[in-house]
């Protein structure tokens, strides 16, 4: 359940509430693309993960991530509106613990430094993008772990698969 922060919600049984100001940032969880994505985090996350989300916007799918029982879960984000969202709503999820939140890009160097180290990866942005970090995304993702690529609309499917099988 994604609650507002200006919204009362009393959980009901087993429910995962989020509470979420997204502020400027990208993600409250309407759009499909993100709802597919949580969806798949709610399904795959297991105890212990560690977890990267790439262009996380407002921390939608970190703080998913964490709460479903990511040990960590580092986020990276080339807006610093995004990463002052993604920042507070870890605060407002008493999460600052669990989840980093950075400017900057996933690119060569940050690929290297986190290499292998992810079980969950989480990129749910636009199809070029994507498919011009591919191989990024598959250097820090560890053996065994899962890639939960969501943002692509079918019309620029072809900007993801293009691009990655010519880089990877």
């Amino acid at each position: 359940m994604i609650r507002p922060s200006w919204r009362d919600y009393t959980p009901q049984g087993d429910e995962v509430v989020l509470e979420l100001d997204p502020g400027m940032a990208f993600g409250t969880g309407l759009h499909p693309t993100t709802r597919m994505c949580l969806e798949q985090v709610e399904l795959r996350t297991r105890t212990g993960m560690r977890a990267i989300d790439v262009g996380t916007g407002s921390g939608i799918l970190a703080l998913a991530a964490a709460k479903l029982g990511a040990q960590s879960v580092y986020c990276i984000d080339n807006s610093s509106v995004a990463v002052e969202s993604a920042s507070a709503n870890a605060a407002m999820n008493h999460l600052s613990e669990r989840i980093q939140v950075v400017l900057g890009t996933l690119d060569e160097a940050e690929a290297e430094r986190g290499a292998g180290q992810y079980d969950l990866v989480l990129a749910n942005i636009i199809a070029r993008v994507i498919g011009s970090i591919a191989p990024q995304l598959a250097q820090v993702l560890a053996p065994g772990g899962l890639l939960i690529a969501s943002g692509i609309i079918e019309e620029r499917r072809h900007e993801a698969s293009n691009r990655s099988s010519t880089r990877a």
